[in-house]
């Protein structure tokens, strides 16, 4: 989902705000716009959770559902450690025939594409893993787990999937957040990694 760090980085450079910008190119496809904008106003988009946090917003559309987040965090300047306070996200799965499965899919997406992006690496030396198992592989524990609030829009549109939609988009929410902070796009991954590296 690299395109929604480079649609954000495209609206910094117009100097608009990355929801009206992306909402700017949603004017013939209301549902995703919709989507988009509950997202938001579930995010409390242009207000953070948390005093002196950033936020970074994403969109996918897939498997016939369309999902948004709104990635709430911030990055300690002494040791550039990144903390995600919160992340709201709203779904268009068409008709919603277990709301509960639904739901638990994007936490759990959410979680696991949050640990993917900001912690989980393999690294190799003289051809082989450095990593055997859960002791040596960076993880995000439940302790570092942000807020989630999940909102399932209200659709008439054929079930869509909800296997990983949530996995893609909250990565680059986290990207595009953590360059409101710093003013570094990081463009590699684990991004903890990168912008220690980085600053």
């Amino acid at each position: 989902k690299n395109a929604e760090s480079f649609i954000d980085e495209m609206a910094h450079m117009a100097n608009r705000d990355p929801l009206e910008f992306r909402r700017s190119m949603l004017t013939d496809n209301e549902r995703v716009r919709h989507v988009l904008e509950r997202a938001a106003l579930l995010g409390s988009w242009g207000t953070p959770s948390v005093a002196n946090a950033s936020q970074g917003i994403a969109l996918c559309e897939d498997y016939g559902s369309i999902l948004a987040v709104v990635c709430d965090a911030s990055v300690d300047p002494e040791t550039n450690a990144i903390t995600v306070h919160r992340l709201s996200a709203a779904v268009d799965c068409g008709l919603a025939i277990q709301p509960t499965g639904v739901r638990a899919q994007v936490e759990g997406g959410l979680i696991f594409g949050l640990s993917a992006a900001l912690l989980e690496e393999v690294t190799f030396e003289n051809g082989q893993t450095l990593e055997s198992n859960f002791y040596d592989y960076e993880v995000l524990l439940p302790a570092q787990s942000p807020d989630i609030v999940v909102e399932i829009v209200d659709s008439s549109e054929a079930p869509g999937g909800m296997g990983e939609i949530a996995v893609g988009p909250v990565g680059p929410a986290l990207a595009n957040a953590i360059f409101l902070a710093t003013g570094q796009r990081c463009r590699t991954l684990p991004l903890q990694r990168c912008l220690r590296e980085m600053i």
